[in-house]
């Protein structure tokens, strides 16, 4: 049997078929000899054979490391990954995570509004920002953003200021509002902000022509 085929014995399990293909499943039909449903290898994921102390280790780096861009992500990520575990494992690390104690800090920002500038950092969206200077005096700001950073102990947005008219570090913790607007952000100006330390660097070197 070909490489992602699914054999059909009977017209209850046809149906079930048709049902995925219906719904948008990859799974298509092929007539004539050796024919059959096909099912798109790209959708199937080899198993999961983590250890406990491994999904134990991504916890404690997850909490460890932090407001981090993304976070929620990350563990709506590390929760789907836990539950194709066996439930051996997942009894093991549930058990083994109340020994592993990590001091929380202070979040950085709003969720909302760390959400927000996360999705249009990634997505590359005009954002409107509510911003508390080190004064305590708060402006309203549309931004491009270009960039999340991290230094110094602190989480940036590295983005282009309209009001301003000149590149600027908004601190995530001093952002209490971000709005995103439909507009795409068209300006590319990271070298502007300056070469980073010797020690930064991307989390994966950036690709020519693809921002």
């Amino acid at each position: 049997m070909p490489a992602g085929q699914v054999d059909v014995v009977e017209g209850v399990q046809r149906r079930d078929l048709e049902a995925l293909i219906g719904s948008g499943f990859p799974v298509w039909a092929q007539s004539g000899p050796g024919g059959g449903y096909f099912v798109d290898p790209a959708a199937t994921l080899p198993p999961i054979t983590l250890t406990a102390e491994q999904v134990v280790g991504l916890h404690a780096a997850v909490r460890v490391a932090g407001d981090i861009p993304f976070r929620r992500d990350v563990e709506a990520a590390l929760a789907k990954l836990e539950e194709a575990l066996p439930a051996s494992v997942r009894r093991t690390s549930r058990t083994s995570r109340s020994l592993v104690w990590v001091d929380r800090g202070v979040p950085q920002g709003t969720s909302r509004s760390r959400s927000v500038v996360e999705h249009a950092t990634l997505h590359r969206l005009v954002t409107r920002i509510t911003f508390v200077d080190l004064t305590g005096s708060v402006t309203r700001r549309d931004v491009e953003p270009q960039a999340l950073g991290y230094t110094r102990g602190t989480w940036y947005l590295l983005a282009w200021c309209r009001l301003r008219a000149a590149p600027r570090w908004f601190a995530l913790d001093r952002i209490t509002r971000a709005d995103a607007t439909t507009e795409p952000v068209t300006r590319d100006c990271l070298a502007e902000f300056g070469e980073p330390p010797p020690t930064a660097a991307p989390l994966e070197p950036a690709v020519a022509g693809q921002r």
